[in-house]
């Protein structure tokens, strides 16, 4: 597996990609054979939040490196419908994830809302997934609504999708490639 789908170059940039609309980019996948990381001056390994996002980078653009070898299914981007947006970057991940995406990247596009779904689960594993899905609630403003009851409404319809996510690129990682994400977390 590594030897037939590993990317054979990594190229390494001190700074981020600078965009026309505010955002940086921290890496690209070319062609299912190369990754390119930027912003790398700015990596502190003795930093935990640093580290998890050159990780986060690294699973987000191999997992591009999958799916450009062998597609996902059309099933994954008929979840989310309708809601990616050019602009996710006028979002932020709280906003994104009351509709059903692990970040706001996500929104996007349905390409980089299957390989955030994939890094997200490296990275954070099925109990920073969980932890995202188990602390959806129905939002009043500023608070957290309430049902007659008095107990907080959960978003069920956010929590169905991303549950949803989560087993599509399960199922991918364990029929295209033979790979059981429970294992490799």
């Amino acid at each position: 597996f590594f030897k037939k789908y590993s990317q054979k170059q990594f190229y390494l940039a001190g700074s981020p990609s600078y965009n026309s609309n505010g955002t940086i980019t921290l890496g690209t996948a070319e062609s299912g054979r190369k990754i390119v990381l930027l912003n790398l001056n700015t990596f502190d390994p003795n930093n935990k939040a640093s580290v998890k996002e050159i990780l986060h980078t690294i699973h987000h653009e191999f997992g591009h490196v999958l799916h450009q070898n062998i597609a996902f299914t059309v099933d994954f981007q008929r979840i989310s419908a309708g809601d990616y947006i050019a602009t996710w970057f006028n979002f932020s991940n709280a906003e994104a994830r009351a509709l059903g995406f692990i970040t706001s990247y996500s929104r996007s596009n349905k390409d980089d809302d299957f390989v955030e779904t994939l890094a997200s689960l490296l990275v954070d594993g099925d109990a920073g997934y969980n932890a995202v899905i188990n602390n959806l609630f129905i939002m009043e403003g500023a608070f957290i609504k309430r049902n007659g009851k008095g107990i907080y409404e959960q978003n069920t319809i956010a929590r169905t999708k991303l549950i949803a996510k989560r087993q599509i690129v399960t199922d991918y990682l364990k029929n295209e490639y033979g790979i059981n994400l429970a294992e490799l977390q």
